[in-house]
């Protein structure tokens, strides 16, 4: 029995500096890249998570916009709404936060969306 195993190595050089000279693996160039994704997120050259932060609000503003029947029922309470805001809302935009690199103007976006 043959196993073959499929290996996607890439080399990114994150902030200031030269660029990383050509490395070889098993005889092979290994690609180097101005932006990968890790773990589900996005993560630029400049090692800031903004281009993934952007993305996160757009699929929450998204989902706000087809719960938008929902906001207006009166016959609901604020803490229901509160609980679905959370759990459908916050939770895709916050998804993978403790990975991103932010900066104070990141937070204040992400401050901003949530208010």
């Amino acid at each position: 029995m043959r196993v073959f195993v499929l290996y996607i190595i890439q080399i990114e050089n994150i902030g200031t500096g030269e660029a990383p000279r050509t490395v070889h693996l098993d005889n092979q160039a290994v690609e180097t890249v101005s932006k990968f994704t890790y773990l589900c997120s996005d993560i630029d050259f400049e090692g800031y998570s903004y281009p993934e932060i952007h993305r996160r609000m757009g699929i929450a503003g998204s989902i706000i916009a087809q719960l938008d029947n929902f906001w207006c029922q009166q016959r609901l309470s604020l803490s229901t709404k509160l609980r679905i805001y959370t759990s459908l809302v916050q939770s895709v935009v916050l998804y993978g936060s403790e990975k991103w690199t932010m900066r104070k103007v990141d937070s204040d976006r992400i401050q901003s969306f949530h208010m």
